[in-house]
């Protein structure tokens, strides 16, 4: 296939530093031209017979122009003649719109009208055009085939999606066709920065695809300002203003756009692109209807600056008949004086590549507010070791590969998986990649408190990058035996959003692998679980529990009463809790305070300090967890598994019961009904393995092995495993 020739136009930063307060007029409104004509000469546009817009090359987009509002009449030069191509009439309002032309059989401007409502600090706004003449619809899709745009027809307007800020590996292919057998695929990074609109315009021949990314800052609101980045830098930086991701991988020498934002105070941080090497920063001011500039050098030192609003051309108010309307009969594209003739101008200098890392890095590519867990071992069932946040940079280690015998623990079932085991990249046809949904990766995770935790994560919610930044292809990773354990080192793993410092917050410890602590509705081993929390999860302290009727009023109690309070609460076995889902739901209630250490501040904090710190409070035992909204209870309402135990697992179609029988019978005695999921201590089995003996909350009793699933520490098992009991089967009664 054809080498794709791919260019990127970044518009005039000084234009475009002003471009928010002249959009916000109510008697102007704002044009740009776009020539995508497939071996179109330059062209010059004229507007009410003025020329707003010279030697437009192909593949290249015109500054914006300020227009008053209403009809306005176009006319299209071959430049530097006085040859019309075409001539077409044009509507402007306030919102700024964007006129591309890509058709060589009827050359005309299509209308695009650019959404530039406000956005909120660490998000961008992007769309896609489609500007191929003659191409069948097209996808626009993330790097590992997630749609992004569905379905984009030529010539006609999508709308629009905000999006977190980062720097997208993106795909454009013929709709429903996949990259490995896309006819005419267009890869391309779109780094992002906030508070601006990206239009993605797709260009060209189909033969030979290219794209272009115009960019638009939003409207400012009131008490607003702007402000603009610029790296002078020789590195590519990612930056943040207050711990948000404003701008992805700004390469060196360029600037932002001037994005709205609030007037008051913003720490900047200039942070070396896909890392946590923090390169330098600076407090920065906002102030209204001003626009400031924080500019990293290459020494590491950031400087401000203040500008002024600059004027934009615009055209003088138009006067009755400024232009006469002619009518002018559109040419045939063989008519057009050097239309076919003029071949598409050189490429345009290639940002610089960004300096070599020496390692194989990976960018969460989540939800902003979401996180992605680390697990200590490539399955989603296997424990969590913490929380990763979005955007959050991992090294990548290697992808799954064959186990190993551990050093002195030789397992016969192992070799046999070992001996069976088949690389997947074994089975990829040429040029193909790992499916990043099936794929999983061994990282180290550098965590705020300087920690770190090697863990494994899936592909799937990652952008993975080399040495020099581009696409790396997860089959050419290394490959890290998979029953390699993840671990943690030196660092309370909490995650990297944290609760508030003023609140006292708790994480979860000293679980074993495979075990979740629960969360019941009221304080006892009997009470309800609704929730499960693995080590490392942080929760919000509510209170110590106290016994109801318990005088907790510590303005009123002797210093002797509240010492003696505090003596209790310090050892109580019961402490209440709020946890917060990363999907957003809540649940409260009660935890076994051995499994929670509690922090204030960042640091570890008990009952006698709180009481120092005033931070002491109370739950009485009566108070009843709860469920919020979009909070689903577990569907394990059973003893908690344990370690080296045999666990079983009701496995049932939604809705149906499994008998919880007396003895190994059909006829046997019903002690109960259990739902799909119910777990239980498997305690053995008959020798024909049709039953099984299980614990269910305190009592002995048989169930169906046709419909349980046992596991040994989170591991599959064989019924064979189990012990067989000496038990005599009961004779099926003659009918």
């Amino acid at each position: 296939m054809k080498k794709l020739t791919m260019i990127c136009l970044i518009l005039v930063v000084s234009l475009m530093a002003t471009f928010a307060s002249v959009v916000s007029a109510q008697d102007m409104g704002m044009v740009r031209f776009v020539h995508a004509i497939v071996g179109g000469a330059n062209v010059d546009v004229a507007v009410d017979g003025q020329v707003v817009a010279s030697a437009i090359a192909y593949g290249s987009a015109s500054d914006y122009v300020s227009v008053t509002l209403g009809d306005h009449q176009i006319q299209v030069f071959e430049a530097g003649t006085q040859t019309i191509l075409w001539e077409q009439s044009l509507t402007s309002t306030t919102d700024p719109l964007t006129l591309i032309a890509s058709s060589a059989s009827a050359p005309t401007f299509v209308e695009f009208i650019e959404n530039v409502d406000p956005l909120s600090l660490g998000q961008a706004r992007i769309t896609a055009i489609h500007a191929i003449e003659g191409a069948p619809n097209v996808d626009v899709v993330l790097v590992d085939g997630r749609p992004v745009i569905t379905d984009l027809a030529y010539a006609t307007p999508y709308g629009t999606l905000d999006v977190p800020v980062f720097n997208y590996a993106l795909n454009v292919i013929p709709t429903g066709e996949s990259l490995a057998t896309a006819l005419f695929p267009v890869e391309f990074n779109a780094p992002l920065a906030t508070g601006t609109s990206y239009s993605i315009v797709v260009f060209g021949a189909i033969e030979q695809p290219e794209f272009l990314i115009l960019a638009t800052p939003v409207k400012a609101g009131a008490n607003e300002g702007t402000l603009r980045l610029t790296n002078a830098s020789d590195k590519v930086v990612d930056i943040y203003a207050n711990d948000a991701l404003v701008a992805a991988s700004l390469v060196a020498g360029s600037s932002t756009e001037s994005f709205p934002l609030v007037a008051g105070e913003y720490v900047v941080q200039f942070v070396l692109a896909n890392t946590i090497e923090n390169l330098g920063g600076e407090n920065a001011s906002v102030v209204a209807n001003q626009t400031s500039v924080a500019t990293l050098a290459n020494d590491g030192t950031v400087s401000l600056t203040a500008e002024a609003p600059v004027a934009v051309a615009s055209l003088p108010t138009p006067t009755p008949a400024v232009v006469e309307a002619v009518a002018v009969a559109v040419p045939a594209p063989t008519a057009i004086p050097s239309l076919g003739m003029v071949q598409p101008t050189a490429l345009p200098p290639q940002p610089t590549q960004p300096e070599t890392l020496g390692r194989i890095t990976a960018q969460v590519l989540i939800d902003a507010g979401a996180n992605l867990q680390l697990r200590q071992y490539p399955s989603s069932e296997s424990l969590s070791l913490g929380l990763a946040p979005a955007n959050a940079i991992f090294e990548v280690v290697g992808r799954v590969g064959i186990p190993v015998q551990l050093t002195g623990l030789y397992d016969p079932k192992l070799q046999e998986e070992i001996d069976n085991y088949v690389d997947p990249i074994a089975e990829l046809a040429e040029d193909a990649d790992l499916v990043s949904a099936d794929t999983w990766l061994n990282v180290d995770y550098t965590t705020v408190d300087g920690g770190k935790i090697n863990a494994w994560v899936s592909a799937q919610y990652l952008v993975v990058t080399d040495e020099l930044g581009e696409l790396q292809r997860l089959a050419d990773l290394p490959t890290v035996p998979s029953n390699a354990y993840g671990e943690v080192v030196n660092t309370v793993v909490t995650p990297f959003v944290a609760a508030e410092l003023s609140a006292v917050t708790g994480r979860v410890i000293n679980l074993d692998p495979g075990i979740n602590l629960h969360i019941r509705r009221t304080p006892s081993l009997q009470g309800e679980s609704i929730g499960l929390l693995s080590n490392g999860t942080v929760v919000e302290f509510i209170g110590f529990i106290v016994p109801a009727g318990t005088n907790v009023d510590l303005e009123t109690l002797t210093g002797e009463e509240v010492q003696a309070l505090v003596d209790q609460v310090n050892l109580a076995p019961w402490i209440f809790i709020r946890y917060t889902a990363p999907q957003g739901a809540i649940v409260s209630g009660w935890v076994a305070y051995q499994y929670v250490d509690l922090y204030w501040e960042g640091a570890y904090i008990n009952a006698y300090k709180m009481q120092e710190e005033e931070l002491l409070s109370f739950v009485e035992d009566t108070e009843i967890g709860e469920l919020g909204a979009g909070a689903v209870a577990p569907i394990v309402p059973t003893l908690d598994p344990l370690r080296d135990a045999y666990i079983a697992e009701v496995v049932l179609d939604p809705g149906a019961n499994l008998q919880f029988r007396r003895t190994p019978s059909i006829y046997g005695e019903s002690l109960g009904l259990l739902s799909s999921g119910t777990q239980m201590v498997a305690l053995g089995r008959t020798v024909d393995e049709q039953w099984i003996q299980v614990e269910y909350q305190g009592q002995t009793g048989w169930v169906s092995s046709t419909f349980i699933r046992i596991r040994l520490n989170n591991l599959l098992a064989s019924i064979a495993e189990l012990e067989i009991l000496d038990v005599e089967l009961e004779p099926t009664p003659a009918s």
